[in-house]
């Protein structure tokens, strides 16, 4: 039981990088849209934001922090950073000497 918690751990911290990176390199993306002045960009921008923010929120939750890292995610790619060096709380399942 206690190594399937850890396993659910390990995919939301895994998902909630990706997700953040997702993010930031679609903001990025639509910056350069923005630079032309098409309000897709604009929109682009703002849902670079929001995914970077909702994937540090998952990459805290599995690394079983608090939610307000996910404030770092809006400092994108430079506030991975914060969030990645947090120490992981979660409880590792003890390793079997056979």
């Amino acid at each position: 039981m206690e190594e399937l918690k850890v396993d659910k751990a390990k995919q939301t911290l895994d998902a909630g990088k990706s997700l953040a990176w997702a993010g930031a390199i679609i903001g990025w993306i639509s910056g350069r849209i923005v630079g032309a002045g098409y309000v897709a960009g604009l929109i682009g921008i703002l849902l670079g934001i929001a995914l970077s923010i909702f994937g540090c929120y998952w990459w805290a939750k599995g690394k079983g922090r608090s939610p307000a890292f996910m404030l770092w995610g809006v400092l994108a790619p430079i506030g991975f950073l914060g969030v990645a060096l947090l120490k992981n709380k979660n409880k590792q399942p003890e390793e079997k000497h056979g």
